[in-house]
């Protein structure tokens, strides 16, 4: 979720709109609070997705990007915030740290090609039909694909050889996939049942070090998830058990930190069905 941009800014970022700050970079700490603080209303105060919502979503993820990017504006920028946009920002900067440390450096650009995700509504019905199927919250499956394709943008192979849009090595795949491991779908479904299978229904947490080696790894997805609702252009819409609230700087990082996100480790348990 972001490469939470992943290479640029968060899904959807790019459209903030006329009400959103755009491409403008501030140096001042008040002006930037007013531009997470003006969004942060609308998006608590919003009943249901619609293009005001989306618009302010964008606009803050350029905020954030900004309170990310530029360490010596944090404490001013985080001191005038209104309680609920504080909140949000220092989840944001908690997550778009963890995602650092996982995210390599490169000397080249891969062998990648960077392609247009599915439609929103699209993809948001993946995530909730594999979440109603195998009973793994939905923000957890698209905390993955963005940390690890940024929703599918990135195509082509991880340095450890992982592919798709949940980044599966072959054998796993051959475990818990069916049909192709290039399908957003297909794709999005074997990671919930490889997930269900390491008890993710019960304890998303170990669940998600099962399918990392690295801790750092599976907390970055954690942070990820517990920053994303679907209130930006990814994942429009409201959640049914928080308010909607801007994706995170987990969307500004580069993709396919070098790892496969689903390795070729068998699970305690055998695949669920």
């Amino acid at each position: 979720m972001l490469l939470l941009g992943s290479v640029g800014l968060g899904c959807g970022a790019s459209h903030a709109g006329t009400t959103g700050m755009g491409t403008r970079r501030l140096s001042d700490p008040t002006q930037l609070a007013l531009e997470i603080d003006r969004p942060q209303a609308v998006i608590h105060g919003a009943s249901r997705a619609g293009a005001s919502l989306r618009r302010a979503a964008g606009s803050q993820q350029l905020a954030f990007r900004q309170l990310a990017d530029r360490r010596p504006l944090r404490r001013l920028t985080l001191a005038r915030l209104e309680p609920g946009s504080r909140t949000a920002a220092r989840a944001a900067l908690r997550a778009a740290e963890a995602l650092s440390k996982i995210v390599p450096a490169e000397r080249r650009f891969p062998n990648w090609r960077i392609v247009a995700p599915p439609a929103p509504n699209k993809l948001l019905s993946y995530f909730h039909a594999a979440a109603g199927i195998y009973k793994i919250p939905w923000q957890y499956l698209a905390a993955v694909e963005l940390v690890e394709t940024r929703m599918g943008r990135i195509r082509g192979l991880s340095p450890a050889g992982a592919r798709g849009p949940m980044q599966f090595m072959p054998a796993t795949w051959a475990q818990y996939g069916r049909g192709s491991i290039a399908d957003q779908r297909d794709s999005i479904m074997a990671a919930a049942r490889f997930l269900k299978a390491n008890d993710g229904g019960r304890d998303i947490g170990r669940a998600l070090l099962h399918r990392r080696t690295s801790s750092p790894s599976s907390h970055t997805h954690r942070r990820c998830a517990e920053t994303s609702t679907p209130s930006t252009a990814t994942t429009t819409g409201r959640s049914s058990t928080e308010p909607p609230r801007a994706r995170s700087s987990c969307q500004s990082a580069t993709p396919a930190s070098g790892r496969s996100a689903f390795p070729a480790r068998s699970p305690k348990r055998p695949p669920c069905p």
